[in-house]
């Protein structure tokens, strides 16, 4: 008798143990499932309220479009990268770095080629080979030629390296005179440089080591530059003029911005060199300036981590912060106000009854956001389940 209960009691802990594997995620075996955008469903999920497109795991920290405005790039704090496909969000690559960085994103003109820029390193990514090609100190955010050939980069304020992305040989690196502060490849494939040259800037070309124009600073020490993506226009901020945009071959001015509003610094140059986004660090809000008119067209309505970034089309402002759910947030341009529908955004009305979790079904509101998301207002998927399921911990999700 004694031995007959010890089978039993063996018999029931196998079950019991078996029953659990069977209910979790088997290693390597998927769903076959999918939701009503065509993406997998986790083990047993038989249904997703919401989607997962566009959405992260973690607060966003970057985003940015491609030049042919088909792709979109964002960061999350717990180091996730992904690349979309925009405007639909399906995920085209998913990439990682350093956790807890704010990085600048930037394709190359193509988009074969993504870089991220945070924390004085960069890296560099074949989204074809889906390696990493480029890994570097650097001191500013990196430019790609505009036939997407070439990359270059400020390994220290007076070292520039240039790589060529079509061979595997090693990047080319060249002194400066003088401290550089930005570089931007041109239409023509000209590498062009900004340097500190005290009382005045310095706009240079690279190859040919001649000058393009001086820019008098009046003995006031650049605070802020950038050049836009094809480098016809540049544009600098200093504590006694303000921002002044110009335009790179000629020298004449294209917009001036005397005075910035309190605790406003600049952030993102349009792609026409014609607006600039203002950015408050201390309050996350952004505000959208046309340099020409020197008055601000609007302030967009999401609070941001980041400083934002343009559609193609300038259109759109992409961002992303810590106040915002797992997803990249978009603005109108001109108005300012966020686009209706949030990636993940569902409503639950009405939980399913105690008959129906009888019947073998059950919803599960844990997804990749945390125990809270089966509220009348989630804003990640929820998962419907087939019974019975083992809750994990952080729960079922894609």
């Amino acid at each position: 008798m004694a031995r007959l209960r010890t089978s039993l009691t063996l018999l029931t802990s196998l079950l019991i143990v078996f029953g659990r594997a069977w209910a979790e995620l088997p290693e390597g075996k998927s769903n076959r499932r999918v939701d009503q955008y065509g993406d997998p469903l986790p083990w047993r999920a038989v249904s997703r309220l919401g989607t997962t497109r566009l959405l992260h795991a973690d607060f966003v920290t970057a985003g940015v479009f491609s030049q042919d405005g088909r792709r979109f790039a964002s960061s999350a704090i717990d180091g996730s990268l992904i690349v979309w496909e925009w405007p639909s969000g399906k995920n085209l690559h998913t990439l990682a770095i350093q956790p807890r960085e704010f990085p600048c994103l930037l394709f190359s003109p193509e988009a074969r080629y993504l870089a991220a820029y945070a924390e004085k390193n960069l890296a560099v990514w074949d989204l074809i080979g889906g390696r990493v090609i480029v890994k570097s100190n650097s001191t500013r955010k990196p430019t790609f030629a505009q036939d997407g050939k070439h990359v270059a980069w400020l390994k220290d304020a007076r070292t520039i390296c240039v790589r060529d992305l079509a061979t595997a040989k090693e990047p080319v690196a060249s002194n400066c005179d003088r401290n550089a502060l930005c570089l931007s490849y041109d239409s023509a494939g000209c590498l062009v440089i900004a340097e500190d040259g005290g009382k005045t800037i310095s706009l240079r070309d690279w190859a040919t080591n001649k000058q393009i124009h001086e820019i008098d600073a009046e003995n006031d020490p650049p605070l802020w530059t950038d050049f836009t993506s094809d480098a016809s226009c540049f544009a600098f901020q200093t504590k006694k003029s303000g921002v002044k945009v110009l335009q790179v071959r000629t020298g004449n001015k294209l917009g001036h911005l005397a005075v910035l509003p309190e605790g406003f610094s600049p952030s993102v140059l349009g792609r026409d060199g014609k607006t600039l986004l203002l950015q408050s660090r201390k309050s996350g809000t952004i505000q959208h300036w046309d340099l020409v008119g020197g008055k601000r067209m609007c302030t967009l309505e999401v609070m941001a981590g980041e400083g934002g970034n343009f559609s193609p089309d300038g259109k759109l402002v992409a961002v992303g912060g810590t106040n915002h759910h797992h997803a990249a947030s978009f603005c109108d341009a001109k108005t300012g106000r966020a686009l209706p529908g949030k990636p993940g955004r569902h409503k639950v009305d009405r939980i399913f009854s105690g008959r129906q979790r009888s019947r073998g079904w059950r919803f599960d509101s844990r997804g990749p956001h945390g125990p809270d998301l089966g509220s009348r207002n989630g804003t990640a998927p929820a998962l419907l389940c087939s019974s019975p399921v083992r809750r994990r911990s952080g729960g079922l999700h894609a």
